[in-house]
């Protein structure tokens, strides 16, 4: 009998970090996603992507990968499950990432608008923007 599973996983943006990715937008936000999945996972073939409003939707081999409002969803008809929790492990955690460097930047344009200097900025081995800013 044959089995007609599909492997799918959700993942979530922190809500506070999905409004960033809306600023960003769907276009910038995939075409990092694309070179991610390049990177991260070339064997499962050249990934190719669609934008419909605010979603994007990007084919990887046998994996589908949408993110929608800061829901990442990864389907796989035949898929490997284990694979396709990985996706969506690295997918999350990327895109996570991104909305989190958006807002940092974010942060410092309000600091510099509200006239004070930043004088000094690094990263934390978390990744963390680091500031030292004159009062």
């Amino acid at each position: 009998m044959p089995c007609n599973a599909v492997a799918r996983a959700v993942g979530y943006v922190p809500v506070e970090l999905a409004r960033e990715l809306e600023a960003l937008g769907a276009e910038a936000v995939g075409k990092a996603l694309l070179t991610f999945l390049r990177r991260n996972f070339a064997d499962l073939g050249e990934p190719r992507m669609q934008l419909s409003g605010g979603q994007i939707r990007i084919v990887q081999g046998n994996y589908l990968v949408l993110v929608i409002d800061g829901r990442i969803v990864v389907n796989a008809p035949y898929g490997d499950p284990k694979v396709v929790g990985q996706i969506k492990d690295a997918v999350t955690d990327f895109i996570t990432g991104l909305a989190g460097l958006a807002l940092q930047k974010r942060v410092v344009r309000a600091i510099r608008r509200a006239g004070y200097r930043v004088s000094k900025e690094q990263r934390a081995p978390n990744g963390a923007l680091v500031l030292q800013v004159e009062l």
